[in-house]
């Protein structure tokens, strides 16, 4: 699985908690981590274009992070 970390992200507009965020596993899909703590806030995350999340807050540091256009390509 390849690895996404995400940049760091402000409180403003709609964020998301992490545990809130369902979503079709897939095994080809990304572990999305925090921008501050590093930990996994989603496994097997592939982005889709109709769901649009841009900050995510992270259940363990509380902090937030968003989404850049482009996810890392590390395996």
């Amino acid at each position: 699985m390849k690895e996404w970390k995400l940049q760091p992200g402000q409180d403003i507009g709609m964020p998301v908690s992490a545990k809130s965020v369902t979503f079709d596993y897939d095994p080809e899909g990304y572990i999305v981590r925090c921008a501050h703590c590093d930990e996994s806030l989603l496994v097997g995350y592939r982005p889709d274009p109709e769901v649009l999340i841009n900050n995510i807050k992270c259940d363990t540091c509380g902090r937030f992070s968003r989404f850049d256009e482009t996810p890392s390509q590390r395996p």
